[in-house]
């Protein structure tokens, strides 16, 4: 590094001595200009740069379908949602231990969202005819407790689906109506 000089004026009756120190002399003569090297040490910023990381949460959405074979009022999941993740890479400058800037590179999804899924019911089981009580074939006790006729080849004014195999149901409900019988061929 080379050194700086300053420019130093000596007023009358000083003299310079080495090392810029100045002796008063009883002797006035005019000021003089004189020209002493000093070495001024320059320092540079410490500059720094580092990768970091944020890991964020995604937030899942939630999403609803309608389910004939629930009844109306309930709910079920039927996919359970799940939060993503993504990373944000970003480079961090800094001088001399302080921040500086901060540049985001680059965003990486590392897990997607899962939607929910919620089934609404919108079943709403038929109301029992006044002939229920007048079965051609026995009866059975069904899942909301009621006693219902089973099914028969016999058709009534009270049949709710016609079976494939040609038995009429009685069914309360559309869920395992005419399971047994090759699956439900046309509701009533």
């Amino acid at each position: 590094m080379s050194p700086k000089y300053i420019k130093l004026i000596v007023a009358a009756g000083a003299t310079l001595l080495g090392g810029g120190a100045i002796a008063t002399t009883t002797n006035i003569k005019p000021a003089q200009e004189v020209a002493t090297p000093i070495a001024i040490e320059e320092t540079k910023p410490t500059i720094t740069q580092e990768t970091i990381t944020k890991t964020l949460t995604i937030p899942h959405e939630t999403s609803y379908i309608e389910d004939a074979n629930l009844p109306k009022g309930q709910t079920r999941v039927t996919t359970k949602g799940q939060d993503g993740v993504k990373v944000e890479y970003y480079t961090v400058t800094y001088e001399d231990g302080v921040e500086i800037n901060r540049t985001l590179d680059r965003t990486e999804t590392t897990t997607s969202p899962i939607t929910e899924i919620i089934a609404q019911g919108t079943y709403v089981p038929s109301q029992p005819r006044a002939e229920t009580t007048h079965c051609h074939n026995s009866t059975y006790v069904n899942s909301a407790g009621n006693s219902v006729c089973r099914p028969s080849t016999a058709s009534s004014s009270n049949a709710t689906a016609l079976c494939r195999d040609g038995t009429y149901s009685y069914s309360q409900s559309r869920r395992g109506t005419c399971s047994h019988h090759g699956g439900v061929h046309n509701w009533l």
